[in-house]
């Protein structure tokens, strides 16, 4: 029986969301010219400027964070909330606050089917956004369509 709750709990701990694998992944994304984070799998541990580190030994390699999917990092898949855009809301600013679990995604749904939809992220230093060319602050616009951040 102990065998069993002991490789239950070690699948448990493979399969959990690296939240560490998502931060060096972000940080790396956001870093400047002289600066990157690489990660280890094996250790599940992330480093500035691994390359400064010579006796740091990963079994796997120290890979940039940039060279991650998403997806390799196993999220949690969290609800997040949606917007739905229509002419009414023109001119209007609507404000959601949520908090978002260390190691979660989750997939924003904004419906621009009745009207032009414009969204922003912003006042955060933990969250990244997976949408091309956006960044934290960005206003993102969607001009007709359901779509997903």
């Amino acid at each position: 029986m102990k065998q069993t709750l002991i490789s239950a709990a070690i699948v448990a701990a493979v399969e959990a969301a690296s939240s560490k694998c998502m931060y060096c992944r972000r940080m790396d994304k956001n870093a400047g010219f002289l600066v990157s984070y690489s990660y280890c799998n094996q250790t599940d541990e992330c480093l500035k400027d691994a390359w400064n580190y010579l006796n740091r030994e990963c079994a796997d390699d120290w890979r940039k964070g940039t060279s991650y999917e998403l997806d390799y990092c196993t999220p949690d898949e969290i609800s997040c909330p949606e917007f739905v855009s229509t002419t009414e809301k023109y001119q209007k600013y609507f404000n959601n606050t949520w908090s978002l679990a260390s190691g979660g995604q989750c997939l924003v749904k904004i419906d621009a089917t009745a009207g032009i939809a414009r969204v922003i992220f912003d006042n955060t230093s933990y969250l990244g956004i997976e949408y091309p060319g956006a960044q934290i602050g960005d206003v993102i616009t969607f001009e007709k369509g359901k779509n997903e951040i």
